[in-house]
Order: C-alpha cells, then structure tokens, then sequence
C-alpha cells in the first residue's frame, strides 16, 4: 500500500494527525517493522519549528539469517514554507525490508538543510517554473541553445556554460559564438576542459581562459 498526502500546516495537532492517518493506512493489516508514532511527534516538533526541511526512515529491516521476504514501513515527508503558508508532502508506504547483518531498529534522519531539495519535493509544480526561469537566467547572454529542453546548466569560467540537454547523450558548452557538443558525457568536468578535448588551444593558466577571436574562429570551423 502506498500513500501520499499534500496539504498545509494548521496546528501541530492536525499535522500530527494527518501524517500518523498515512502510516496507518499504509501499515493495513500489516504487523512486523511498523513506524512508530513517537518518531512521528518528534518530527511534527521539526515541522512546527523550521520553515523548511524533510526526513525518511522506516521501521526497521531483518538480519540476513532472516529466511523469507519482509516488509517493512516506510516514511518521508517534506516541509516547504511559500507566502507565509507551510506546505507539507507525505509519502508512506510497505516496502521490502532490506538484509543487514544483525537487522536494525526503526529510524528516522530529519535534514534541515537543504532548502531546494524540500521546495523541489514539497511544491513540485512551483519548483519546475523556479527552475525553467533559474536556467534561462543562467543562458540568456549566450546564442539560442539546439533544444529548449534543458535538463542541467552550470555556469563556468570566462562566461560559458556547461549544459545537458533531454534525449542527448553528451553535454554541450554554450559560449558567445554558439553551442558546441563536447565528447563526454561528464557533466562535472570544466568547460574549457571540454574545449580542449576538442582540440580548443585553451590556456593552461585559468586567469588566461576568456572566449577572444582565436576561440571564436575554432568554433567556426566546428561548424556550430
């Protein structure tokens, strides 16, 4: 049984409530490895208290002894405060509990932290606008890009940018003059690093890296 529930935060009673409904409903008829309800008030305190955050956790796994297969519950729930109002999401569900040496308790992690991962989570519909606009910001001094499905755009040395776009293998790096498709498929490794793999005559020295005339008439003769 899997349950999910958005709503917004009124009382911590209510939330309370509304999160211990989800664990019920997906722990029907179940027995072993439930989530217990005292991790849940500790993290309804966390909801009342911070704007943002989320956590996981489930109720425990079996030993790798253990002989048949087992279930276990479990939970994660996100918090994101937008416009004075704290939004929460809540995702419960049986799953297959793993095999540890000597089987584990119940947990539950509680990240406070990482703001975007709870917007991103808690408002998926607003993070996807946020991060279209966010994207854009990061390509509008530079040519129109192949495809505006945009998956991942970092913003590198000297101005030029390292992007993946949807249903392309390889990432491609926007400069002035255009977008040119690099070799690899690492979106991790510098821009300029790309270009050299290339045959780009980038400089050694990174004060030295900006996108002049040479750069410009090596990327004329990729034809991009």
């Amino acid at each position: 049984m899997v349950v999910e529930k958005r709503f917004n935060f009124y009382t911590e009673e209510e939330t309370k409530k509304i999160i211990i409904s989800a664990v019920d409903e997906a722990e029907k008829g179940a027995r072993a490895r439930l989530f217990p309800n005292e991790k849940i008030e500790r993290l309804v305190r966390e909801i009342t208290g911070t704007p943002f955050g989320y956590a996981e956790g489930d109720g425990g796994h079996v030993a790798r002894s253990y002989w048949d297969k087992a279930e276990t519950t479990y939970l994660f729930v996100s918090w994101y405060t937008w416009r004075f109002r704290k939004h929460i999401y809540v995702f419960a569900a049986r799953k297959i509990a793993k095999k540890v040496a000597y089987g584990s308790n119940p947990y539950l992690v509680i990240k406070k932290d990482d703001k975007e991962t709870a917007y991103r989570i808690t408002l998926p519909k607003r993070w996807a606008r946020y991060d279209r606009i966010k994207k854009r910001r990061l390509i509008r001094h530079l040519p129109q890009p192949p495809t505006d499905s945009i998956n991942f755009v970092r913003k590198d040395e000297g101005g030029l940018v390292v992007a993946k776009f949807d249903k392309v293998i390889n990432v491609w790096i926007g400069t002035p003059t255009g977008w040119i498709k690099t070799k690899k498929d690492d979106r991790n490794r510098n821009a300029w690093l790309h270009l050299k793999d290339l045959g780009f005559p980038v400089p050694a020295r990174k004060n030295k890296r900006i996108w002049n005339e040479k750069m410009e008439a090596y990327a004329i003769m990729k034809n991009i």
